[in-house]
């Protein structure tokens, strides 16, 4: 339950930033840059650009190690 939530919630931000915002505050520009420079070098100009419309996927994994308590 707690993925299924989390997942939605990242879903949303990721759509957000790149089709409302067009803004890469997640830093994937950044590793782009570092994993790909010659990439990098042709595209940074127009990264905001290309970043709206690359696909963007994830994986998630939770595991719940403590259940904890509540004292309220």
């Amino acid at each position: 339950m707690f993925e299924k939530q989390a997942s939605k919630q990242i879903d949303q931000v990721l759509h957000k930033m790149q089709h409302v915002y067009h803004v890469d505050v997640g830093g994937f520009g950044e590793q782009l840059r570092i994993k790909h420079p010659k990439l990098w070098k042709q595209i940074k100009d127009q990264w905001d650009d290309t970043f709206s419309r690359i696909p963007i996927t994830y994986e998630l994994e939770m595991k719940i190690t403590d259940a904890g308590s509540s004292t309220d």
